[in-house]
């Protein structure tokens, strides 16, 4: 019996704009690479000096530029402590009036005297990437009309 295998050699590779920029002059920072940017001085002429903005790159094989969006989401923090005792409560109206004892134990939130919660707020701002995918060949252009 014959068999046909498969040949799936990928010429094409998965990346991340997240990652885009990892071959430029770049910082690390929230979960991705930021290239550092900084102006070229074209020439000074009486009150006006002309640049324009570099970022000096090492291996860049497409040319554009995936856009990064951003996510922020906030945590609270807060501690609890376990309480365990018995308390006084009033008695339900319709048993009269007058107060009663109960075993309590349960989780309480640690408050200030203001009524503040005890613990941490935190914002976090994260970088989201657009998934793109780039062939290892490119195929050259048609300038012919």
């Amino acid at each position: 019996m014959e068999v046909l295998f498969h040949d799936d050699d990928r010429k094409v590779h998965a990346h991340s704009s997240i990652d885009q920029f990892s071959k430029f002059i770049a910082t690390y920072e929230r979960g991705g690479w930021t290239p550092i940017e900084f102006d070229y001085l074209d020439y000074i002429d009486c009150d006006h000096v002309a640049s324009h903005p570099v970022i000096i790159e090492f291996d860049d094989k497409l040319g554009y530029y995936f856009p990064i969006d951003e996510c922020e989401f906030e945590t609270d923090e807060v501690l609890m402590l376990q309480q365990q005792g018995i308390v006084l409560r009033e008695l339900p109206a319709c048993m009269g009036e007058g107060f009663y004892q109960a075993w309590e134990d349960d989780d309480v939130i640690l408050n200030f005297d203001c009524g503040t919660s005890l613990g941490t707020h935190n914002k976090y701002r994260l970088k989201i990437g657009t998934d793109y995918l780039l062939a290892e060949e490119f195929l050259p252009a048609d300038d012919a009309k």
